[in-house]
């Protein structure tokens, strides 16, 4: 049994997206021949509150570190965990290194600046690393943007990860990502990795976890008592994603104008935004109310429990995939979506990853659009879809079975551990 270190801040009993692959992958990874163990943050150290349906997995085990306290940290703008933990997490890992003979080191998390504890470990212990590229590390497209349009600490974080990714990948033994892209990314970046191992990953989703959230009792966000159309958003909307949000609601409006949306008709957008205060007004609900809609929408920032997310995908009648204008962006909840049975109306850029996935899948509307769209012409598109999925005239048949099958977790856990032992092959023992 090879022996492989998974590492990400953010883990059980946490519901944060990053860590959603080790979580469905790790338990299944001893039926191909990797036994793995975990490098976590304790979770006393995250600013977040753990996910009450969290369950163990088993006999994996767990190793935490500490951080530097984030109720110190964030009074300097600190909160990011990645740097948080960083000297935490050199030290925790070098001592496992060091203790046991590991195989490999797998990083699969979003919190990037953490990841550049891999070359110090390769140095100093001979263990190679492989990085799961989830999201870009560094991200240009925000440099092609009006300043008022880049995240608020971009002028920090940009210079920051420029450079931990500059330190770190040419590194790496491996490469993972959700897409393609990603890697061709870092492949154009530095040179070195051109004859890197590289393995395109989608996200995948678990039947497994849909089993267990159809016994979750009804999320108060549901009335029973109630019937209508419910439509479904989880996940967090950022700034760069409100454009898109935008578009949905004019269209919603122009439906609601003319009297056809039904009675009990209403948008659910949950886990918006976990890091928003509580006194802090929802954005997408601010602007719903500012179209004469604001009736016609629930938007919680906060996160609720893994299997109560899935649990509400399940009972919605339909789900909302809204794209935003970065080209590369791929969101990892389609597979989600495509487990629940129910089906999605899509909007995103036309060289978005996404668009090919989402017709292979089978998984229902999309609308794509490009620098040169008009903002009413997708509005136009996105009233019409809304309409027929209402009436139910739209004439889907379903997902496409066979192929939401190559992105369970089973056959993902499989592709990935013999990609594993293609990388030990090449390293050595």
């Amino acid at each position: 049994m090879k022996q492989i270190l998974c590492v990400s801040p953010y883990y059980l009993p946490f519901n944060t997206p990053d860590m959603q692959r080790l979580r469905m992958l790790t338990p299944l990874m001893g039926q191909h021949g990797w036994q793995p163990t975990l490098l976590t943050v304790a979770p006393h150290h995250h600013p977040i509150p753990p996910d009450p349906t969290a369950e163990p997995l088993g006999n994996i085990p767990i190793h935490a570190c500490a951080a530097l306290p984030y109720r110190v940290t964030r009074y300097l703008g600190l909160g990011n965990l990645g740097l948080r933990c960083w000297p935490y997490l050199l030290l925790a890992g070098l001592k496992l290194l060091r203790q046991q003979p590991f195989d490999l080191v797998y990083f699969s998390t979003t919190q990037f600046d953490a990841i550049s504890v891999g070359p110090l470990w390769k140095r100093l212990t001979g263990v190679p690393f492989v990085v799961d590229l989830q999201d870009p590390w560094r991200n240009d497209f925000h440099l092609t943007r009006p300043r008022h349009e880049r995240p608020a600490k971009f002028w920090f974080d940009y210079p920051l990860k420029k450079l931990t990714e500059g330190l770190t990948m040419p590194h790496a033994s491996g490469m993972t990502a959700v897409t393609a892209n990603y890697l061709h990314t870092m492949q154009q970046r530095y040179p070195t990795l051109h004859d890197c191992p590289a393995l395109e990953l989608p996200f995948g989703g678990s039947l497994a976890d849909f089993a267990r959230a159809r016994h979750q009792a009804p999320h108060p966000f549901f009335d029973p008592a109630k019937t209508g159309f419910r439509v479904v958003m989880t996940g967090a909307i950022p700034t760069h994603m409100q454009w898109g949000m935008a578009r949905f609601l004019r269209a919603t409006k122009k439906l609601d104008q003319a009297g056809l949306l039904p009675e009990g008709f209403h948008i659910y957008l949950i886990g918006t935004n976990y890091a928003q205060g509580p006194t802090d007004q929802p954005p997408i609900q601010a602007m719903a109310h500012a179209l004469g809609i604001g009736h016609r929408l629930t938007e919680q920032p906060q996160r609720i429990g893994f299997l109560q997310t899935l649990n509400l995908m399940q009972q919605a009648d339909l789900l909302l995939l809204p794209g935003q204008r970065e080209p590369n962006y791929t969101p990892s909840k389609i597979y989600q979506y495509a487990l629940s049975g129910t089906p999605t109306l899509a909007w995103f850029h036309e060289q978005s990853h996404l668009c090919h996935m989402f017709e292979t899948l089978h998984a229902g509307t999309l609308h794509t659009f490009n620098h040169a769209t008009l903002e009413q012409t997708l509005e136009i598109q996105l009233q019409e879809s809304l309409l027929a999925w209402i009436n139910r005239t739209t004439g889907w048949k379903g997902y496409h079975a066979e192929t939401v099958q190559q992105f369970e977790a089973t056959a993902l856990a499989k592709k990935l551990c013999r990609w594993f032992d293609e990388i030990i092959a090449t390293n050595g023992p």
